[in-house]
């Protein structure tokens, strides 16, 4: 017991004063007069509670239209989690953000745990927004969103991928936002990809500019490359891919319905996030 205190003691003072961020493959450090013990997220050191009062840092600001409001009001005292936000009719909802990673201010708005279960609808969910480990149909609320994070809820190394709608393709952008979508079923040429895992060090790929999917097929049943295609970008669909050109997949059953940048795990959630 004695030596278990002392080892706290000494990694609160090792802590004290030093506030630690990887971002990009970069460390960086912050000096800081606050106390308290805190442990690494993946993307920030953070307080040892959820609200911060035990560690003398303050409890982030939780109101925002979206995610990438409550960062821009918070400065570096943020992390990942469940924030209040207000829909444009002004009514609150509970969402869940990611702060850190490649930038931050990313608002979960759909998610799929099964693999049959479609995972974008037509009509905004607030359950959607905060359902971290289930299946919950979504869409991204606001016309004025930049871009769109597909990621898996345990992250690790695995691959993300995201969306850059200057680059893209307006019937894409449609099927993404509520109250936009256009004819049952399409296949659109759509550009503005690029992906990147801590596996390789947080460099994206394509290194410049942007990956364009040559034949993206989305409607009701989910989103995915063609499946007669490279097999390294998109598999959301409902029924499973007979060929494999994946970089990895942990069951057969996942490739071509639960796939992010070529890697396809059946029994994590996918998240989509906007910001």
């Amino acid at each position: 017991m004695k030596t278990t205190r002392s080892l706290t003691a000494a990694l609160s003072i090792l802590l004290v004063g030093l506030m630690c961020s990887v971002h990009g493959g970069s460390l960086q450090a912050r000096t800081t007069r606050r106390s308290g013990l805190l442990y690494y997220n993946g993307g920030y050191w953070k307080p040892a509670t959820s609200s911060g009062a035990d560690s003398g840092l303050p409890s982030p600001k939780t109101e925002g239209a979206a995610c990438k409001d409550v960062l821009e009001r918070n400065g570096q005292y943020h992390w990942d989690g469940f924030y209040s936000l207000t829909s444009s009719a002004g009514k609150k909802y509970r969402a869940y953000c990611d702060t850190t990673l490649e930038g931050g201010g990313w608002t979960l708005f759909a998610s799929k745990t099964s693999l049959s279960t479609p995972i974008i609808s037509n009509t905004f969910s607030e359950i959607a927004a905060e359902s971290t480990d289930n299946d919950a149909a979504g869409c991204i609320p606001s016309s004025s969103w930049s871009q769109v994070l597909f990621r898996f809820k345990k992250d690790g190394g695995k691959s993300r991928l995201i969306y850059t709608r200057s680059h893209g393709n307006a019937d894409f952008d449609n099927f993404l936002t509520c109250g936009k979508r256009g004819r049952a079923e399409m296949f659109r040429k759509v550009g503005g990809f690029y992906s990147f895992s801590l596996h390789n060090h947080n460099r994206r790929s394509p290194a410049a500019n942007f990956y364009t999917i040559p034949k993206l097929h989305f409607k009701s049943n989910g989103i995915a490359e063609n499946f007669a295609w490279t097999d390294h970008w998109l598999g959301m669909w409902d029924t499973p891919d007979g060929t494999n050109k994946y970089r990895y997949s942990n069951t057969a059953a996942a490739r071509g319905r639960k796939c992010i940048a070529g890697t396809c795990y059946s029994s994590d959630t996918i998240w989509l996030m906007y910001r």
